[in-house]
């Protein structure tokens, strides 16, 4: 509310193309914002705070000669859907089995379906027919020599193909993808109250409930699942706090006294971690919970001197993409930095004291001495798969402590 008594709203559209001579990058976000404060009476008021924050980006492969023709988002999520099918029945390590070579899986990249699984094309089964000409011509069909027209969904090892007479890409074409959107939704809730003359209440709470979703792939093959160095998952976390301030001002001194609850939930969807070949193994997440006392106060010395002190407890949760990276997927490389879904939340003690001098009229100097003692801190550990490959994670291992002095000329 800016003061005329209506509520205040704020709408962001965001929508841009970068000029790129692939043709091949999306980039959206947009946010919404609603601000309501409502006054009760001459000493207590709330306000309600609500919001919407979404990005997508995107990169699919380029095609054709020219590199101009372009693919669709749409067609890689029915082949992603597809996959994930075949995952469920069989488990990652039989995909390739089910799946290739001409299973019929991603047709029409496909140039015939193996009936009988000998590898070769036998009369009578399913082909296409690139010419229209009703036959099964092997590399002789023109629109497989011109080729790289168009691409085609390809099944687990070659999810994206160009139709060349080699059956591979030309010399422009990427052979990577990746997709990813996230999604915030925030409610704040603040109410104020000057209860008596010496007492003045705060309280409130607030949420944030995500969205978040990645798919992407580096190298797509002709590797096992959906190539080399992949990334995907689709996860919805959630965080919620709430506190409640007394700030007491008397003659001689200012007292702040402060109760702060935080929760930090990954989600149930990191709950239960694959345990094949290959993918990392975690302990079920558990949800994360913070009670952080505060105190503060300052008094007056002399007419011109003040001294302050506060102690407080801090909770930071640790980024969701240190959480959630790689933690559902094949692990490609031994250098590969997987997520962690039980990382806890770095949690920081802080004292901090000070005199403030006033000379003059117009000049004010501090001197401000402040101590922190940083629990959880992150660094990347070797751990092992179930089938004992390693991986490096990210590991709540370390601790630091920081001290400092700071003057401050006002």
């Amino acid at each position: 509310d800016d003061g005329d008594g209506r509520v205040d709203e704020d709408l962001q559209p965001y929508d841009w193309k970068g000029y790129d001579h692939n043709w091949r990058n999306e980039f959206r976000a947009n946010q919404f914002s609603m601000n309501w404060t409502h006054t009760l009476n001459p000493r207590t008021f709330y306000e309600v705070k609500v919001g919407r924050f979404y990005t997508f980006s995107g990169s699919l492969p380029k095609l054709g000669q020219d590199g101009r023709s372009r693919s669709s988002f749409e067609e890689l999520d029915a082949w992603v859907a597809e996959y994930d099918r075949i995952v469920a029945l069989y488990g990652q390590a039989r995909v390739p089995e089910f799946m290739e070579p001409y299973r019929g899986f991603g047709t029409p990249a496909e140039r015939f379906t193996d009936l009988n699984s000998n590898g070769n094309y036998d009369a009578g089964e399913p082909f296409q027919d690139y010419d229209g000409d009703g036959l099964y011509d092997l590399n002789n069909d023109p629109d497989r020599r011109n080729a790289n027209q168009t691409w085609f969904l390809e099944g687990a090892t070659h999810p994206f193909r160009g139709q060349n007479i080699n059956g591979g890409y030309w010399a422009n074409d990427r052979s990577g993808f990746n997709k990813r959107s996230s999604t915030t939704y925030s409610l704040k809730f603040d109410l104020t109250s000057q209860v008596t003359k010496n007492h003045q209440i705060k309280t409130g709470f607030e949420a944030n409930y995500f969205e978040l979703k990645n798919r992407s792939r580096q190298l797509l093959g002709p590797y096992d699942g959906r190539g080399l160095f992949g990334n995907a998952y689709s996860v919805f976390p959630n965080w919620q706090a709430g506190y409640i301030q007394d700030k007491m001002e008397f003659s001689s001194a200012i007292v702040n006294l402060g109760m702060r609850f935080e929760r930090f939930d990954q989600g149930e969807q990191v709950a239960e971690q694959d345990t094949s070949v290959g993918v990392p193994r975690f302990d079920t997440p558990t949800t994360k919970w913070s009670v952080l006392p505060r105190v503060g106060f300052s008094f007056p010395v002399t007419d011109r001197d003040m001294f302050y002190f506060s102690y407080g407890h801090f909770f930071q949760r640790p980024q969701l993409t240190n959480v959630f990276n790689q933690v559902n997927q094949r692990i490609d490389s031994p250098n590969s930095i997987v997520g962690n879904p039980n990382l806890k939340p770095e949690q920081t003690i802080q004292y901090e004291f000070g005199i403030r001098r006033q000379f003059g009229l117009n000049t004010l100097f501090s001197v401000t001495g402040f101590f922190k003692d940083i629990d959880n801190l992150l660094q990347i550990r070797k751990e092992f798969d179930v089938a004992g490959n390693a991986f490096f994670t990210y590991q709540n291992d370390t601790y630091g402590t920081v001290k400092g002095l700071e003057p401050r000329h006002l």
